[in-house]
């Protein structure tokens, strides 16, 4: 080739290496190269540099070989081109100006993955930066890494489920190697094989019938996978009902807890409401304020509760049952008073005379008195002397003095008489016999 088209050619691929350097130019000039990977020819058209029709040829080889297989960019550049050339029948004897700079313009058009492959490559040649890159690697690796402790439990659950599947998925894998292994048939004997090479054919083998140790060794292995899966699906039930019963449990739990807080606020209620009102009934003087106050508790509610004996004494301070004994036994110690002074006196019992007619009663020992009258004549005479004191005949004689003997003394006078008259008239009739 002439020296005017080599320095024509050089001309060209100062010019093509000006325009993919300069930042001034198109983007869209400068994607024809690095995305669309155009003809050369186009990109000088642009330029309207001229060339010949042999060197328009050759740059077409070039252009072509730009969208060639990667599997030839493997190999050499040169190598590569002379491929390119003679499958487009073009003369294997490369003209001189494919030297270093046309390679390196022509490789610059690579692919992502070709580009990282590349620079890998050159990383690899530098050992700082290669460790480097490195060190950055595994740090980003173990960032996205993260450990079992540091997962949250749904996380867990989660992260349990896939390794589950894959561990069923290389289980399921091994066994259909250990299938496959077991269909084999087994190997040719070495004598078989040494006719087959003396040229004699040796009948195809039949299938060998499965023993019955083998048949039944894949029963058994078929009845424990049977219960192998009937104990996972018992257990993944198990598990559900534990989950619903622990749900219901909790719900029991939320439930009471918000009855006893209602209760505990209604019990607090109730202790401030029961402490003013007592507070305020001691505080009280006069009846009239406590009445009113008493009246607060004297309604048909409180009478059904049949709990008014405790709420009087816890909202009033009171013991009714106690109060009530004490006021009866008060009123009924003053009658009961009257009662004895009035069997003591004189004109109604009289004193024994005997030494030995006498009571003892709590340490005190006194004489005995008869009464003068009838219990039923005393108790009117009673009546007449105290009307104020509302009294029953039983309460009358039940509560006399203990000095005082249940008959009268004109009663026991008048037994003594008619005995002694009887006692007498047998006496004057056994005379008269005699």
């Amino acid at each position: 080739m002439s020296s005017s088209s080599e320095s024509d050619i050089e001309n060209m691929l100062n010019l093509l290496s000006d325009w993919e350097d300069s930042d001034t130019n198109d983007e869209n000039r400068r994607s024809k190269v690095y995305k669309t990977r155009p003809d050369y020819l186009t990109i000088l058209d642009d330029f309207e540099f001229q060339i010949s029709e042999e060197q328009r040829y050759d740059l077409c080889v070039i252009s072509r070989w730009r969208a060639f297989d990667s599997s030839c960019r493997a190999a050499s550049p040169r190598q590569a081109l002379k491929e390119c050339a003679c499958d487009y029948s073009v003369s294997a004897e490369l003209p001189e100006y494919f030297d270093e700079q046309i390679v390196n313009l022509l490789i610059m058009a690579l692919t992502a993955a070709e580009k990282q492959k590349r620079y890998r490559e050159q990383l690899k040649k530098i050992p700082d930066k290669y460790e480097e890159a490195k060190r950055k690697h595994r740090e980003l690796y173990h960032k996205s890494k993260r450990f079992v402790k540091d997962l949250t439990p749904k996380e867990k659950r989660n992260a349990n489920t896939i390794w589950k599947l894959r561990q069923q998925a290389y289980r399921k894998k091994l066994k259909s190697l250990q299938n496959v292994l077991n269909v084999t048939p087994p190997s040719s004997p070495a004598s078989s094989v040494h006719n087959i090479f003396e040229g004699q054919h040796t009948p195809p083998l039949s299938p060998v019938p499965d023993s019955p140790s083998v048949r039944g060794r894949k029963k058994v292995r078929k009845d424990r996978s049977k219960v192998y899966r009937e104990n996972e699906g018992l257990k993944k039930e198990i598990e559900q009902l534990k989950r619903t019963v622990e749900k219901y449990k909790k719900r029991a739990q939320r439930v009471n807890l918000k009855k006893n807080v209602e209760d505990n606020i209604l019990h607090d209620k109730y202790k401030i409401l029961a402490s003013s009102i007592k507070n305020t009934y001691h505080e009280t003087k006069n009846r009239k304020g406590k009445t009113i106050l008493k009246n607060i508790l004297n309604t048909e509610q409180i009478e059904e509760s049949r709990r008014k004996t405790q709420l009087f004494k816890d909202v009033l301070g009171i013991n009714r049952k106690y109060n009530s004994k004490k006021q009866k036994s008060t009123k009924s110690d003053s009658l009961k008073g009257e009662i004895q002074n009035f069997f003591l006196r004189d004109d109604i019992t009289r004193a024994t005379a005997g030494k030995k007619e006498t009571v003892t009663k709590h340490g005190e020992k006194v004489q005995k008195r008869h009464l003068l009258e009838t219990q039923r004549n005393l108790y009117n005479i009673f009546k007449a002397e105290n009307p104020d004191f509302p009294c029953s005949y039983y309460y009358f004689t039940k509560n006399d003095h203990f000095t005082s003997s249940n008959h009268p003394l004109m009663q026991e006078k008048c037994v003594y008489v008619k005995n002694t008259l009887i006692s007498h008239i047998k006496l004057k009739l056994l005379n008269k016999k005699m």
